[in-house]
């Protein structure tokens, strides 16, 4: 997802950044709305921007985000997000977690048991992948499923309007 430079500053990958920063920007937000939190996971919780509707404190907090690159904790993020769903969001809300990891095809998020006692919860897990899938060359994803690859920053405006709408629709019912 990136690295820190020998200087110390965060070195994102530019795919991810205008991911977010679209994301933001293009969902309808208020405190009766949607609202976006971020949490960024490596081999702990690395850092950490509260629910908010603030569109400006959010797409400002990004850039103060300090994620060390150490590897992948997705069972230990998604627990995290369940947790604050309940902390600061409201009971009858719609819960969705974004899951941006390096590459789909690593991360088994539907196998972990955290992922599995969110969606008995109500959450729903939309993963979106950041690389090369298994002879990938085309973006895949449609608004029904939750899984979706960007191999490429020219993918990525077609994947982010489709991710965009898969987080903007109703609940989701789960047999779980």
């Amino acid at each position: 997802m990136g690295h820190v430079d020998k200087g110390g500053v965060v070195v994102w990958n530019p795919a991810v950044v205008d991911f977010l920063h679209n994301f933001i920007s293009n969902t309808p937000m208020s405190p009766k709305d949607n609202r976006i939190g971020v949490l960024v996971m490596s081999v702990g919780i690395d850092d950490m921007i509260p629910i908010s509707p603030n569109k400006p404190f959010l797409l400002g907090a990004l850039g103060n985000l300090r994620p060390s690159f150490q590897g992948g904790c997705t069972d230990k993020g998604i627990s995290t997000a369940t947790s604050l769903f309940y902390q600061y969001g409201r009971p009858i809300a719609v819960k969705r977690i974004v899951v941006l990891t390096d590459s789909a095809m690593k991360c088994q998020y539907q196998t972990i048991p955290q992922s599995v006692h969110a969606r008995k919860l109500g959450i729903d897990i939309i993963h979106v992948g950041f690389g090369p899938g298994l002879n990938q060359n085309q973006p895949i994803g449609v608004m029904e499923k939750s899984l979706f690859m960007v191999p490429g920053l020219k993918m990525l405006p077609e994947i982010g309007v489709n991710v965009a709408k898969r987080a903007c629709i109703g609940k989701c019912n789960y047999a779980c």
